[in-house]
C-alpha cells in the first residue's frame, strides 16, 4: 500500500532495527496502567 511506504524505507527499517535491540536486551520497560508510567517519567 503506498500509504505505508515509509516503513519500508532504509531511515525506518534501521530504527525498526534499533528497537529490535534494545527489547531484546531489556532496555525496555512494561506499564500495566497509565499511572504506573507517569510516576516512571515524573
Amino acid at each position: 500500500m503506498k500509504s505505508q511506504a515509509y516503513f519500508w524505507s532504509k531511515e525506518w527499517q534501521e530504527a525498526e532495527m534499533d528497537a529490535e535491540r534494545d527489547i531484546k536486551s531489556g532496555h525496555v520497560k512494561a506499564f500495566d496502567l497509565v499511572d504506573e508510567l507517569i510516576e516512571e517519567l515524573e
